[in-house]
């Protein structure tokens, strides 16, 4: 599970931000929106808050990158625009099931898709005071100087056996067999495999949902039912591999199915509408074949006990279905998933039925530089903000109360046209 990301010089973030997934311990509220661990409690969702244009979808964006070079893939145009400075600073605090915690961080240059530093090392933190931990580097390695810091002879012999590539991670490039960097390698790419990311904004593949109707019962359950729930007007979903409709739409389907042969898989997905089976993909909204996408994204999560990353929860989905998505990660039933979510659904920031303040962060752009900043709510407290938690958010933000908000004078751009006429 994600403890902490961090990320400097990324995409609209000149100055260091920070997503803390460590549950303040001062806060009392909404117990079951955490997962308890021994090195301090996580939380189990965190929304992102903003206006257009200050920074939540680079976020989003920053996580992916982060993911990518972590699998050993390149990333372009990450850093900073309007800085000199080309080497963007990313890093991951994460957790095991065993409870081993691990801080990754790498130096990333995506004008020649290259690593200029990472390190890996082990987490422990103090049961008395959670502030303060110990850490115990695995390795370091900057360029092609690497350091492993329990055996300096095997740093020593793969810099004279291997050529480092630079443009992959170390654990990527080099197979150990060595304790304990071999387990920490098999972490890493758990802690890889356990992270779900989906772009609400652009048609999402509907192969995840395909795969597990056809392979997995328990899957299939869950997705029918969550479909089901989600939408008024559907009785039924699945998935056969027989091609056809209750309807007469079979020469408009015929005419697909020629044209688009790669397309027939997600043509065998049907609804059932009014006591009719039918072709989804015709009588289906947008809004409603996202929630089949989603659907089996949101099983895999908590099931599994993995971590799902969405930018635009909100986006074409109801805020009833959307609120209740968040109740179901936050509900006791799940004891290891998380979701991270990019939101401009205001009413989803509900601190007094749905969400503690250290699950909010707001997006903003500084007045003074210009530059997009970060802003979490376990920072306001009632001494500096008069903000508890508990009050009503979405009147405390409209108030500009956290940050800057639009204020948009359309009237008057529509004044001035009729005005020159």
């Amino acid at each position: 599970m994600i403890c902490e990301l961090v990320f400097e010089n990324v995409l609209t973030f000149k100055n260091r931000v920070k997503i803390d997934f460590t549950a303040d311990k001062q806060l009392k509220r909404f117990l079951n929106n955490t997962i308890e661990c021994k090195n301090g409690n996580v939380l189990k969702t965190i929304g992102i808050y903003g206006p257009n244009n200050t920074g939540k979808t680079s976020l989003y964006r920053a996580i992916l990158s982060l993911w990518k070079i972590m699998s050993g893939q390149t990333v372009s145009d990450l850093n900073y625009a309007f800085s000199s400075n080309k080497t963007s600073y990313l890093s991951v605090t994460y957790q095991m099931k065993n409870g081993v915690r691990y801080h990754y961080e790498v130096g990333y240059n995506s004008f020649t898709h290259t690593i200029e530093h990472e390190s890996l090392s082990t987490i422990e933190t103090y049961e008395s005071n959670s502030n303060m931990a110990k850490q115990t580097s695995i390795f370091q390695r900057r360029g092609k100087a690497l350091s492993i810091s329990y055996n300096e002879e095997l740093s020593k012999n793969i810099f004279r056996g291997f050529s480092l590539n630079e443009q992959q991670p170390l654990l990527f490039s080099v197979i150990f067999q060595d304790e304990p960097i071999k387990t920490a390698q098999t972490d890493y790419h758990e802690f890889i495999s356990s992270l779900l990311l989906v772009d609400l904004t652009r048609p999402i593949s509907i192969k995840h949902t395909i795969d597990l109707l056809q392979k997995d019962e328990k899957a299939r359950k869950f997705i029918k039912a969550f479909v089901k729930n989600c939408d008024l007007d559907i009785s039924d979903f699945g998935y056969q591999d027989e091609v056809f409709s209750e309807v007469n739409v079979n020469e408009k389907i015929s005419n697909i199915v020629s044209n688009n042969p790669n397309f027939i898989p997600a043509m065998k997905l049907y609804s059932v509408h009014h006591g009719y089976r039918v072709p989804s993909f015709i009588f289906d909204s947008v809004g409603t074949q996202k929630i089949m996408a989603l659907s089996s994204f949101i099983y895999e999560a908590l099931i599994h006990g993995r971590a799902l990353i969405v930018d635009e929860l909100d986006c074409s989905l109801h805020h009833i279905i959307t609120r209740a998505i968040l109740s179901l990660f936050n509900n006791e039933l799940n004891d290891s998933a998380q979701l991270f979510f990019i939101t401009h659904d205001l009413l989803l920031l509900d601190g007094q039925h749905l969400l503690r303040k250290d699950q909010i962060y707001l997006t903003n752009i500084n007045e003074e530089t210009g530059d997009a900043e970060l802003i979490s709510l376990r920072d306001k407290t009632s001494r500096t903000d008069g903000f508890r938690g508990s009050e009503d958010i979405a009147e405390f933000y409209l108030k500009g109360r956290f940050s800057h908000i639009p204020t948009p004078d359309l009237f008057s751009a529509l004044e001035d046209l009729k005005n020159n006429e």
